[in-house]
């Protein structure tokens, strides 16, 4: 087993085998032939590596103190259905005005 503890929460990630998610985002990217862009939605350190690679980063902030994220926007957490919402109704063409929340 492999834990990835946060540095500000009580939890932690808990993978079967060390893992990048950039890695797993890269080879995802590679193996469905995805051309465009690509948005991607995360909430700990574990997801830098592919709020890096993606066109689109969002952070989801569920904590008092958010976790230190290499995303572009981050939205609250109780947000979160409001903004895919939001994405599902403009045939998934984001716009910086679906983001609400500023850190």
């Amino acid at each position: 087993m492999y834990v990835v503890e946060s540095n500000i929460s009580p939890f932690a990630n808990v993978f079967p085998m060390e893992v990048s998610k950039g890695e797993a985002f890269a080879k995802l990217r590679k193996e469905m032939d995805v051309k465009g862009p690509i948005m991607y939605l995360g909430d700990s350190e574990a997801d830098n590596p592919a709020f890096q690679l993606a066109d689109i980063s969002v952070g989801i902030k569920h904590r008092r103190i958010p976790p230190e994220l290499s995303c572009k926007y981050w939205i609250e957490f109780l947000e979160l259905d409001s903004f895919l919402s939001d994405l599902i109704g403009a045939n998934f063409d984001f716009q910086e005005k679906m983001i609400k929340t500023s850190v």
